[in-house]
């Protein structure tokens, strides 16, 4: 019998454990989440944006046939720092697939 309360208590301290942390990593992604979306907004990434656009001449690099209207992060460890190779210009079907094949939201500007 003790043993089993010593279970359920371990059994119910797990579960707090993994609610925190399921907590504090929703918060963390929120927060990310409305940095990296202002980050979108500013005139600083509007200017690698369209740097990157103009580098392919509004070709998509995923597909080569259509014009390119995004711009795809390859990861989000440098976000504010990116340097252009990092970045891809892509049509919309094509970031949609890249989105959906790493298992991302996309944000559509």
């Amino acid at each position: 019998m003790v043993a089993r309360q010593k279970q359920a208590v371990k059994d119910e301290q797990t579960r707090e454990n993994q609610k925190r942390y399921l907590a504090e990593k929703a918060e963390h992604d929120r927060q990310w989440r409305t940095e990296y979306d202002a980050y979108l907004a500013s005139p600083e990434w509007a200017r690698r944006r369209a740097a990157v656009l103009e580098r392919e001449g509004y070709l998509c690099e995923g597909c080569r046939k259509q014009r390119a209207t995004q711009v795809h992060h390859t990861h989000y460890r440098s976000v504010r720092d990116e340097l252009l190779f990092e970045l891809h210009a892509l049509c919309r079907d094509c970031h949609e697939r890249i989105t959906e094949r790493n298992g991302q939201g996309v944000k559509f500007l």
